[in-house]
């Protein structure tokens, strides 16, 4: 965070800096939402009721067995993630966590994608890669745009994003460890990051 917007965070009401919890449990609930047959409709996430057989009861039991599944539906509905009531049917709305709302910002889910951006850089220079080796590092920008192009770039970029995230979290999925491990060879952190350059916003 550039020392001009964190100025404005600490020193206005509004913007003043509340950390969100991190929740990696709620993660893995949205994850299993999109990816596990029991609880997707095609390639969607299922509508589920709140109880009974496949549904966000069962969903987040076998998601994160330590999570109380009314906890998990309050704080999701509270981040605008799920819609819906427990009377009736839960839609998933946005697979992704927020790393802000309302008036919080969720300062170690913040940190961690700077370090993973950070670390990229680092990994790649230390060791100057082959061509094809190392961590993946593309950027596509043009320096003469048009900035009456700025909004729809964004909505474009957003939407094709999004499904690349999304594919990548369902191979991840597929592929992570049942039960997880701890010696050498147990779980370790893999994914992908996306971020735009727009430089009409200040």
């Amino acid at each position: 965070m550039c020392r001009r917007y964190a100025r404005k965070y600490a020193t206005t009401r509004q913007f003043a800096l509340k950390t969100l919890p991190y929740r990696s449990s709620l993660e893995h609930v949205i994850s299993r939402w999109i990816t596990d047959a029991a609880f997707t409709r095609g390639s969607s996430p299922a509508p589920l009721k709140f109880t009974g057989k496949h549904s966000f009861t069962s969903l987040v039991r076998s998601a994160a067995p330590k999570l109380k599944a009314s906890e998990a539906l309050l704080e999701l509905q509270r981040h605008k993630l799920v819609t819906g009531r427990r009377n009736g049917r839960l839609r998933l709305i946005c697979p992704f966590f927020p790393v802000r709302g309302n008036r919080a910002i969720d300062l170690e889910l913040f940190t961690k994608m700077t370090v993973d951006f950070l670390r990229t850089h680092e990994v790649n220079f230390l060791t100057n890669p082959p061509r094809g080796k190392g961590l993946f590092q593309r950027v596509a920008h043009r320096s003469i745009s048009n900035p009456k192009v700025a909004l729809e770039f964004n909505h474009y970029a957003r939407a094709q994003g999004q499904q690349l995230l999304e594919a990548i979290d369902d191979w991840l999925a597929r592929r992570q460890l049942k039960p997880p491990r701890t010696d050498s060879t147990g779980p370790r952190r893999i994914g992908m990051g996306i971020y735009l350059i727009n430089e009409t916003l200040r």
